[in-house]
């Protein structure tokens, strides 16, 4: 996945990706992930005892309206955010083509 740079030697802490690595729990144990945006329809928690979720259910196509889901997400990551430590992976399908 890809990870927002913050500089010097603080790890990322928001990730952007792809199912494929929403399927992987050692890659995102690994990585710190604490939290889980999915965006994708149909896919349910795939790790619920390991991560806390928010599902966005929406097809992975371009004229999708995430507008009216999308202030519950930035709450859900603020939040998570908030936690010292904490790091959250956004997904869809194919990885940051949902946030086109």
């Amino acid at each position: 996945p890809a990870g927002r740079d913050h500089g010097g030697d603080r790890p990322s802490r928001l990730w952007l990706g792809s199912i494929d690595d929403a399927s992987d729990l050692s890659a995102l144990s690994d990585m710190g992930i604490t939290h889980v945006v999915t965006v994708v329809h149909g896919v349910p928690a795939l790790f619920p005892e390991s991560f806390a979720y928010h599902l966005i259910p929406v097809d992975d196509i371009p004229d999708q309206d995430l507008g009216s889901r999308l202030p519950g997400a930035v709450r859900f990551i603020e939040n998570a955010l908030a936690t010292p430590g904490a790091g959250v992976l956004v997904h869809c399908v194919q990885g940051g083509y949902c946030v086109k």
